[in-house]
């Protein structure tokens, strides 16, 4: 299925539009996550962004400037993506990466939007990862008896380079 949806914004810097776009375009393979079916990849989700920035002098001397879609595809968004990313590295110390994603917090954020539901069936059936559950007969409560969630790289061996 594909669907289609806008986001429209005004008054952004460069870096502010850069961190609207690192949180939409994920790195190869990895997929946003929706719904409660995370654990098992369902609702493993691909979005593809898109940028035009409108011309604000234009719009406001032609009124109907706007309308018929007149505003063109920006190739500006890997220089957004920079100029957050940079803005965020000097911010922590981390300024000698080359990107965000080469932060260690952000390798784990990348191991858990790196699967789809393929792979997540593969993790499952090895026992890594699944729902808890409550069984009264057994007296199993994983609810009750819940351990601290281990780091997705204690669960999921995928290595980044960076």
């Amino acid at each position: 299925m594909k669907f289609q949806g806008r986001i429209r914004f005004e008054n952004l810097s460069q870096a502010e539009i850069g961190a609207l776009l690192f949180s939409l375009d994920l790195p190869g393979g990895c997929y946003h996550k929706l719904g409660m079916g995370k654990p098992l990849g369902l609702g493993s989700v691909k979005i593809t962004p898109r940028l035009f920035l409108s011309d604000r002098k234009k719009r406001y001397e032609n009124m109907f400037s706007e309308w018929n879609n007149e505003i063109p595809e920006s190739d500006q968004i890997s220089k957004c993506k920079t100029d957050f990313e940079q803005y965020v590295l000097s911010g922590i110390g981390e300024s000698k990466q080359e990107t965000l994603w080469n932060t260690e917090r952000s390798k784990e954020l990348k191991r858990m939007l790196y699967y789809d539901f393929n792979f997540t069936k593969k993790l499952e059936s090895a026992g890594k990862i699944g729902y808890m559950e409550i069984i009264p007969s057994t007296g199993q409560n994983d609810f009750k008896d819940r351990l601290v969630l281990p780091k997705p790289s204690d669960v999921m061996n995928i290595q980044f380079d960076g």
